[in-house]
């Protein structure tokens, strides 16, 4: 019986450990992808400020 509830309760902090292990990896990769669409995103205003200059010279 003792062994049981001893090998129940190894098993559960397995399983604790491994959901918080897969949500470290999901956080991380979050992390990443956020990071990309930032510099995704300075890109396009960076190309979007060109533009709008290119447009103010071509305007005058």
């Amino acid at each position: 019986m003792e062994g049981n509830i001893v090998s129940g309760l190894v098993g559960a902090a397995g399983a604790y450990a491994a959901v918080w292990a897969h949500l470290g990896f999901i956080k991380w990769r979050l992390n990443e992808q956020r990071d990309l669409l930032i510099e995704h995103a300075k890109k396009h205003a960076e190309i979007s400020e060109r533009l709008h200059k290119v447009e103010f010279i071509l305007d005058k």
